[in-house]
């Protein structure tokens, strides 16, 4: 049956006050849902437990545990033994001999600067040209 044929002006249908009652008998027991959610806030406590001692052992032994399960070996056995910033001594510099300071002069006076002030002028002519 269409809804239209039973009811054709759409009305809502009238019920006497008499029928219309709230059912008396509860459904579920209480205990029940108070048990489950008591269930439930342990089970969440224990989860969040158990999640906080793994974070735990990470931040405390994580370094220890990825070098043993990847067979990284330690500093110690890399022998890599830093020493104290204390102990160290700075190396002397190597001495320059006075052939070597008249090359790098014989080397500064051979180099024809004007050759670079004609190629920058160049580079400057080729930026003038391609602004205009």
């Amino acid at each position: 049956m269409e809804p239209n044929q039973t009811n054709p002006t759409n009305t809502p249908p009238i019920v006497p006050q008499d029928e219309l009652k709230m059912p008396e008998e509860q459904f579920g027991a209480p205990e029940a849902e108070h048990g489950s959610s008591r269930t439930t806030l342990f089970a969440l406590i224990a989860i969040l437990i158990v999640l906080l001692g793994i974070l735990g052992t990470l931040l405390v032994w994580g370094d220890t545990i990825v070098d043993a399960v990847m067979g990284t070996p330690s500093a110690d056995e890399r022998g890599m033994v830093q020493e104290p910033v204390n102990n160290l001594q700075p190396e002397p510099a190597a001495p320059t001999t006075a052939e070597e300071l008249s090359e790098i002069e014989a080397e500064i006076e051979s180099t024809d600067f004007e050759e670079f002030d004609a190629e920058l002028d160049a580079i400057d002519a080729e930026f003038e040209a391609e602004a205009e």
